[in-house]
């Protein structure tokens, strides 16, 4: 699966570097996977941040410009196929208008290869154009879904039978194709959840087998990721091929 390019965690400052580190650890070592007590030296190195793929950033107050500076000093920098390089800015509440204001293009689509995690133990700190641009998984709960977003909206609600105005939104929102993956990523997350939720009512008619097609829909359509600058083709697809629920049966 592809990993999301820029991802808000939220938690305590104790959980935010357990879930960064392990989360770290998945993408440089593939024991981690299978073994949560793997003492390589990958993963020796997440753990005390010395891996040379991984830039942690804390200023001691708020962000500045300088501080920022060597991510943008990195990013110069190309990546070999299939490398990956992350950048790790704690205390994110902590970036102000003009730090903010630097990074917002590259949060919004990263040179291949490069990742951020935003950390933070409070969103609502955190300036509603960073939160437009990431990911969020909230570790004091559930990952948060935006079921209202211009674009997924349409699937959620079954809203499927009107062409012109999913066209219509479509048209008017500016979507990378890092955002695409992102939201389709959403997408799973939620039909997911919806599956496990009919599993607790025990409750195994239509809906959970109509869930279960549009999960498997979704993971098919992550395969086919769009190509640079072919996002809205990807999503008109989608519309179109998207299972109907009123036809299933």
């Amino acid at each position: 699966m592809n990993t999301i390019p820029t991802q808000l965690f939220i938690g305590t400052p104790e959980i935010l570097e357990e879930k960064t580190e392990f989360f770290l650890q998945k993408q440089f070592c593939k024991e981690k996977i299978k073994n949560s007590s793997c003492y390589c030296n990958q993963c020796r190195k997440i753990k005390n941040r010395q891996h040379e793929s991984i830039l942690f950033i804390s200023p001691e107050k708020n962000y500045s410009v300088k501080d920022v500076e060597i991510i943008f000093e990195k990013i110069n920098l190309s990546l070999d196929k299939d490398q990956k390089f992350f950048f790790i800015l704690e205390k994110a509440q902590n970036l102000n208008i003009a730090t903010a204001n630097k990074l917002l293009k590259i949060l919004e689509e990263p040179p291949n290869g490069y990742f951020f995690i935003l950390q933070t133990n409070n969103k609502n700190s955190i300036l509603p154009t960073i939160i437009s641009r990431s990911h969020i998984i909230n570790f004091k709960g559930q990952k948060e879904i935006n079921t209202n977003h211009p674009i997924t909206s349409f699937f959620y609600k079954q809203n499927l039978l009107s062409p012109l105005d999913f066209d219509k939104e479509l048209k008017a929102l500016t979507l990378s194709d890092n955002q695409s993956i992102s939201l389709l990523n959403e997408m799973i997350h939620y039909y997911s959840l919806q599956i496990i939720s009919f599993y607790k009512k025990n409750n195994f008619g239509l809906d959970i087998e109509y869930n279960k097609k549009v999960l498997e829909f979704l993971k098919n359509q992550l395969k086919m990721s769009p190509r640079s600058g072919s996002s809205k083709l990807f999503w008109k697809n989608i519309y179109i091929k998207f299972p109907k629920k009123d036809l299933f049966s």
